[in-house]
Parts: structure tokens; C-alpha cells; sequence
């Protein structure tokens, strides 16, 4: 039982999306985590997913009673049922078991709320009120009974099939195990179900095969290698900023929509495209850059959108978008798009069809080679407590490295956190911080056979916040590696693209969509890999001052093997256009990333490593 509920707790879990939060909505969560039983930090979490699925654009008390009543008191249900459901099987003899036990949801739920009143006493009873709607058939079950058999069968967890289209999300494995049912007869009886025995109990999300922890522990004495993937696309020195022109920006942008054009006439088979200050009565093919009237919208809206083509395709010219005729699309400010559209009067583009760009993604030109598994392992900054110097995450991620010893420990900041106010006030010259925790990492890596690979982030207060940003060039070390923000490597054949921005965080807030049969963090993901580009936003995000003159160092050419996305929204594992994509938590919430690649059918290879990639989100204990 939670005993104790923090306002501060819940608004500081809640601080990273919303700037405030009312004060009914506080003591409305307060009430929901004594009803439950669940921590501050779990039934956030669960709200900001479920705001996410529905879209919610502010979280308003409202709000917050529509995640009680379609979430949290249907997920109590049905826990409620398999944990009668379990009493039934164990109480049940030899000869009835065939017999069927009758089941009536609405009545389970009026004695699940009973026994929660009775666990909180009448001084601590929360105010809400829940209420048992008859003959609601989101909660009542039919038929009347249910075979205990089949029951216990279908509630039993299943370690999930690798298929094409896998994508396990979030996942709480100490959720999805059904209390121990004790019953009268004998107490000592355990019926609780396990999932697998060989998944870390601490386990947030995991993808392809369950492996053991002693299936985790690197013992291969194969030498790995690490470099750029493609050189012309590697910022790889330092190089001036803030001197760009209007113009060259616009020259740089115009090529980009140049060169998708180009991709898709080649591989749709288009003879040109069409001018858009020309009608056309019949479907054509139009291609450009997705922006807002600024003049009248401050973000990008269905009733504001424009679309904007190149200087060499349409002389610079933009046109207003009609959507109307579409049933559903999934757009934001900077997406490079080609659609089939009707052009009747010059002044507006009717779009029919919105083309899939994934015809235009390519698999890298390497292929792995090595005949043991890649062990790698990846933790994200910041590497401290917000209001503390100490690296205590990054000393138990060690502690981790030490016992597992993978090949790699990829590393991405912040190191040296802008939003640290110790960082901010301390005494202590920011290089020789950041120096120590790099000499620290070397040192805890020397008997080992693992390699660091170190990214900066735009947080970090040792390089300019400009994007894409500059690797490190302070304590060198044979154990590390220092790359630039973002980066696209070649691991002996594993092509593996990250970037420490949270690109997905500024999508989330850019994107409008209807109509889609996808979820919106996997649409998120399948923008990054189809703009080909680390950061397609455009304009940018305020908090991130993207260079243009680099803008070719923040291209993504091919879809990689492996794509690390470090955000703060829901930790997540997804196969998105033949690319594995990893948001991997971060460390200072106690979360790090295990990967495990093996090795490949050279026969029946695709390009994609999906069922070679083994994928472990944990949350570490305290």
C-alpha cells in the first residue's frame, strides 16, 4: 500500500512536460495512487502515455478522469478477474475439473472497490468516487461463465515471436505478473504466473530473444572495430557558426528538396514534376517542403499549412494544402513530401495520396562478419543527480560494465549538464570536471576488454550548443572513442546511427496527424529514418541551434542497423524501416540499454538485423 504521496514528487515527474500543473489535477493523481496502490513516479508515467495515445493537448482535470475511467479502472479489473480466476484453479478438485464457474465483472469490480476501501479505513478514504456503470460491455464479460481452463491459457504471458514487423513497447514485467493466490485450504500454496525466468525481473522493455543473465556476460576474445561510416557525412574538426546568410540557408534547404526529387523520379518511374502556379484539372505529382503561414500561426496546424517548393523545381513558389480529401496523414514544419494532387486553380493543392518515402530507403552497404555476438552497452546522460556533483549513476553503470564486460559502452551526454545548478555555481573549472569523469571511465575500463565510444550533447557546457555539435577533444585515451553529435559508426559491419537531442520530444510537439493506424511514437521514428536527416524540423526547435552550413553532417543516408534515440518520453524498442530504434531511458533516472547482435545467416541475409538484435531496457535498483 502507498502510504505516503508526494504533491512535489508528482510535479516534479510531471515538470519535464508540463510547466504547471493544477492543483486538482495533483490531488486527483494523489487519489488515484492511493486507490491502486501505485508509486508517483508509475501512475505518471502512465498518464504521459496515455495523453500521448489520445493526443491530449493539455492535462486538465478532465483529462485525467477520462486516464482514470478508459485506463487505470479497467487495467484494475482485469487484474482483479485473473486473480479470481487463479483462486478458482487452485480450489478446484480432480473431479470438477471440467465444471465452469460463473463470473460477473460488474459484481468483481464492486468487491475490488470494497476491499480498497477496507485497506484505507475511513479517515483515508479518497474523495473520488468510482462508479459501476451496468450492462457496460467495456467491462462485463460474455457469455455469462468462463471455463477456468481456457481462461488460465489465455492469461498465461507468452514470450513474444520475432516477426517482420516486431515492435515491443514499453513493458513492465513485474506488471505482468499475477499475484500469489493464497486460499484457505493451504497457505503455503503460490499460484503466482511467471513470465519467463530468464528476463531480469528490473527489465522495463526488451526485444528479440530472453536470454539468461549469464548469456548477457561477453566471454568472446574477438576484437571489434569502430570508425565513421561514411566520412563525407562525419564532422570530424571544428568549424566557425552564426555567420550564415539567408540565402545560403535557403540554397541549403532547396537541395535537400532537390535531392529527394530526384530519388523518387528514379524510383517511381516520374517524368517531371509540376509547377504549382500551374492548374491541373487531373492528378499530378508535386513535391516540396511543409511549412506555416506564420503571419497567422505561431505552430504548424491543419487549417495554416502551405506547401513550399524548390527555387529550381517551382522558382521558390508556395501553395496552400487542402487535406480534406485525405483520410489520414501525419505531417510537420520541415517534412520533405511528394503527393498526387489536384492543382484546379493555381492557388491550393487538393491532395489525393501523400507517397510513402520508404520506397526511397536503403539498407547500409556493409555487412557484419564476425562469428561471435556484439555485446554492447549504452547509458545516456546526465551522468549525475540534478542538483548534485557526484557521478553516482555513472558508478553503478561501471559496476554493470565490470561484471558483463560488453564490447562497447557507448556513452551519450549530457556529461556536464546545463540544467545542473551545482554544475552552474561550483568553483571548479568545467574541463577538469568533465576531464575527471573521463579519466575515471578510463580507468575502470583498463583491465577490461571493453571500449567507450563518448558523444556530446548540446546540453553539455564544455562545447557550443549548436547542433550538430563537436566531439570532445580534451583527456585522450586509447579505451575512448570520441565522436561527434550525431554520428553514424561502423562496427565491424553493424552500422549504428545515434544522436544525443531529443529529436523525438520536438517531433511530438510539431506533429499533427488523423486518421493513422500507427502509433505515434513509431511515426515519430519512421520520420527521422524517411527525411533522412538527424533533425528534419524546420524551423528548429528553440532549444537547439542547428548549424546550416554543416547541414550535411546531420544527414542519415541509409537506414541503419541500430538507431539510438535518447528522449524523455516512454523507453521503447521498434522495428521502423528495417532499423532497430532504441530510446534507452537515461541514467539519471537509474536506466541503461544492453544489446546483444549476433551473428548473421550470410544466406538468408536482408539487410536488416531485426532478428539478429537482442534488446534489454533495465531499470537499475537503488
Amino acid at each position: 500500500m502507498v502510504s505516503l504521496i508526494c504533491d512535489q514528487k508528482l510535479r516534479d515527474e510531471l515538470s519535464d512536460f508540463y510547466h504547471t500543473v493544477a492543483d486538482e489535477v495533483v490531488d486527483k493523481l494523489k487519489d488515484l495512487c492511493v486507490i491502486h496502490d501505485i508509486s508517483e513516479e508509475a501512475v505518471c508515467a502512465e498518464l504521459l502515455a496515455f495523453v500521448m495515445k489520445y493526443d491530449k493537448k493539455e492535462l486538465t482535470i478532465d483529462v485525467v478522469d477520462d486516464f482514470q475511467t478508459d485506463y487505470l479502472d479497467k487495467k484494475a479489473i482485469n487484474e482483479y478477474k485473473k486473480s479470481k480466476t487463479l483462486a478458482a484453479k487452485v480450489n478446484r478438485t480432480p473431479k470438477a475439473s471440467t465444471s465452469k464457474s460463473a463470473f460477473n465483472a460488474n459484481q468483481s469490480f464492486k468487491a475490488l472497490i470494497t476491499e480498497m476501501s477496507d485497506k484505507l479505513g475511513d479517515n483515508n478514504r479518497p474523495t473520488t468516487q468510482i462508479e459501476v456503470v451496468a450492462n457496460d460491455e467495456s467491462i462485463t464479460e460474455d457469455p455469462e461463465v468462463i471455463d477456468v481452463d481456457s481462461q488460465e491459457a489465455a492469461d498465461a504471458p507468452k514470450t513474444p515471436e520475432k516477426s517482420v514487423d516486431q515492435t515491443m513497447e514499453y513493458m513492465d514485467v513485474s506488471a505482468m505478473t499475477t499475484p500469489a493466490v493464497t486460499t484457505a485450504s493451504d497457505e503455503s500454496i503460490n499460484t503466482s504466473l511467471k513470465i519467463d525466468e530468464t528476463i531480469n525481473t528490473n527489465t522495463l522493455c526488451y526485444f528479440g530473444n530472453s536470454y539468461s543473465d549469464h548469456e548477457w556476460r561477453n566471454r568472446s576474445k574477438t576484437k571489434y572495430t569502430v570508425e565513421p561510416y561514411d566520412k563525407s557525412i562525419t564532422l570530424c574538426e571544428t568549424y566557425k557558426f552564426m555567420s550564415l546568410k539567408i540565402t545560403e540557408t535557403n540554397e541549403i534547404l532547396n537541395d535537400i528538396i532537390d535531392e529527394f526529387s530526384e530519388l523518387l523520379k528514379e524510383k517511381l518511374d516520374i517524368e517531371s514534376w509540376n509547377q504549382f502556379s500551374v492548374p491541373s484539372p487531373s492528378e499530378s505529382y508535386y513535391i516540396g517542403r511543409v511549412c506555416y503561414d506564420c503571419n497567422q500561426k505561431h505552430r504548424l496546424s491543419a487549417d495554416s499549412l502551405r506547401f513550399e517548393g524548390s527555387r529550381y523545381l517551382t522558382n521558390s513558389e508556395s501553395i496552400d494544402l487542402d487535406l480534406s480529401r485525405l483520410s489520414s496523414y501525419s505531417l510537420f514544419a520541415g517534412q520533405v513530401i511528394a503527393c498526387k494532387a489536384i492543382n484546379e486553380s493555381g492557388k491550393s493543392l487538393i491532395v489525393q495520396e501523400i507517397i510513402d518515402l520508404d520506397k526511397i530507403t536503403q539498407s547500409p552497404a556493409v555487412v557484419p562478419t564476425f562469428s561471435q555476438p556484439l555485446h554492447l552497452m549504452v547509458g545516456v546522460g546526465p551522468f549525475n543527480s540534478h542538483q548534485s556533483l557526484d557521478w553516482e549513476p555513472l558508478k553503478k553503470l561501471m559496476e554493470k560494465v565490470k561484471k558483463y564486460e560488453p564490447d562497447f559502452c557507448i556513452l551519450l551526454g549530457p556529461f556536464v549538464d546545463t540544467m545542473n545548478e551545482k554544475l552552474l555555481t561550483t568553483d571548479e573549472p568545467i574541463d577538469r570536471y568533465f576531464n575527471s569523469q573521463m579519466r575515471y571511465i578510463s580507468e575502470e575500463l583498463q583491465d577490461l576488454k571493453t571500449e567507450a565510444i563518448v558523444i556530446p550533447s548540446t546540453r553539455d557546457l564544455n562545447v557550443f550548443n549548436i547542433m550538430p555539435t563537436m566531439a570532445f577533444n580534451s583527456y585522450k585515451s586509447h579505451k575512448i572513442h570520441y565522436f561527434s553529435n550525431p554520428c553514424v559508426l561502423n562496427i565491424s559491419g553493424v552500422v549504428i546511427a545515434m544522436t544525443s537531442t531529443d529529436v523525438l520530444l520536438h517531433l511530438s510537439k510539431e506533429e499533427i496527424s488523423a486518421g493513422q493506424n500507427i502509433e505515434r511514437l513509431s511515426r515519430l521514428c519512421k520520420h527521422i529514418v524517411n527525411q533522412r536527416n538527424f533533425y528534419p524540423i524546420f524551423p528548429p526547435n528553440p532549444d537547439v541551434n542547428v548549424e546550416f552550413t554543416k547541414y550535411d553532417f546531420l544527414r542519415l543516408p541509409v537506414s541503419p542497423h541500430l538507431l539510438i534515440l535518447p528522449s524523455d518520453l516512454k523507453e521503447f524498442v521498434k522495428n521502423i524501416s528495417r532499423a532497430v530504434v532504441i530510446n534507452t531511458g537515461r541514467l539519471s533516472k537509474s536506466k541503461y540499454t544492453r544489446i546483444r547482435v549476433d551473428p548473421i545467416d550470410q544466406k538468408s541475409f536482408n539487410g536488416s538485423l531485426e532478428s539478429y538484435t537482442n534488446v534489454e531496457i533495465i531499470k537499475m535498483k537503488d
